[in-house]
């Protein structure tokens, strides 16, 4: 009897483990912070603002097909510039076509890279952390 409870207390505890484990790799794979560099999508967000991405599925693209005009989202950067924003682009979607979306550049409305491959988004922004004053 005694060695039954142990081994029962033994695989709950295994099996605890595992739920967080998996729980942490859902979180890790289905979200993602990103800090604002630029002011694309100011006042929204301002530079250096934190958001919270909800991600999606590389192989589906149910998420990307319901994207729409005012949503945020964010992208990777076709280039990497120095001076620029960094490695990932928040922007806001102004145009939604086919396989493409049309995203607001700052002030270049009709520069090309403002039209972007739907496969090319990363996932949208779902929450906007508030700045805190430092005082």
């Amino acid at each position: 009897m005694r060695g039954l409870k142990a081994a029962w207390r033994l695989l709950s505890r295994l099996l605890s483990a595992a739920a967080g484990i998996a729980a942490a790799v859902w979180l890790f794979t289905s979200f993602m912070v990103v800090e604002a560099g630029g002011s694309a999508v100011m006042p929204e967000i301002m530079p250096g603002q934190k958001v919270l991405v909800a991600l999606y599925d590389r192989d589906n693209a149910a998420g990307r097909d319901s994207l729409a005009t005012g949503d945020i989202i964010v992208y990777e950067a076709p280039f990497y510039d120095i001076d620029g924003e960094g490695r990932y682009l928040i922007r806001r979607v102004t145009g939604v076509r086919d396989k493409w979306i049309e995203v607001d550049r700052e002030n270049a409305p009709a520069d090309p890279a403002s039209i972007i491959g739907k496969e090319q988004v990363l996932g949208k922004v779902i929450k906007i952390w508030e700045r805190r004053n430092a005082s």
